[in-house]
């Protein structure tokens, strides 16, 4: 961060995916120990949590003249899932020769990193160089900022295996209903609890 403050007009650019609208029940409590795996699924939360940490990176980075984007690079001819057995790597099996080259897919990439009609712009989701809608997961404050306290828990709890740990974080400002959230993560597995105020964070 400290290097991207001392340039100038730095950009940030984090690669998502349009498989985000298939983050289906998604739950940021349960990303490091999801009760299911289904590839597909865990592929899309993954890639809607990447537009939320790019949504919440924008707006701690305004100030500092710092931007932030997300960019979904396309469906490319890659070696992607070539080592998996799910639905996904099978269609990147049979499907692999008709996707757009990767000369392609990354000539979006630095469009949106380098294109000077674009400097300043912040906050963004963008397919094929241009703005482009996102589900309304990927628009949600409060899931941004709860993503951002529960990888910061993470970090903070490094020692200990991911799959024992499961987090609750609350946006104090954001959310009145501080017994019934807590009483719901409690019922799907959360072990630790923190409360956001005001930029800081306190367990509960």
């Amino acid at each position: 961060i400290d290097l991207l403050k001392a340039a100038e007009s730095a950009r940030v650019i984090n690669l998502a995916s349009e498989a985000h609208y298939f983050a289906l029940r998604y739950r940021t409590a349960k990303l490091a120990n999801p009760p299911h795996y289904y590839d597909l699924v865990i592929y899309g939360r993954s890639k809607l949590a990447n537009i939320l940490f790019s949504n919440e990176l924008s707006e701690r980075l305004a100030p500092f003249g710092i931007t932030s984007n997300a960019v979904h690079p396309g469906m490319v001819s890659s070696s992607f899932a070539g080592d998996g057995t799910g639905l996904t790597a099978r269609f990147m099996k049979y499907f692999r020769p008709f996707l757009r080259t990767p000369e392609r897919a990354a000539a979006g990439v630095v469009h949106v990193a380098t294109a000077p009609e674009l400097s300043g712009v912040t906050g963004l989701y963008f397919v094929n160089s241009k703005p482009a809608r996102t589900s309304a997961k990927a628009k949600s404050r409060v899931l941004a900022r709860e993503l951002w306290a529960y990888s910061e828990v993470l970090a903070d709890h490094e020692t200990e295996p991911a799959h024992y740990l499961s987090v609750c974080c609350i946006v104090k400002d954001e959310n009145d209903y501080l017994p019934e959230w807590l009483a719901y993560h409690r019922k799907i597995g959360a072990t630790h609890f923190y409360i956001y105020d005001n930029g800081s964070r306190k367990p509960v």
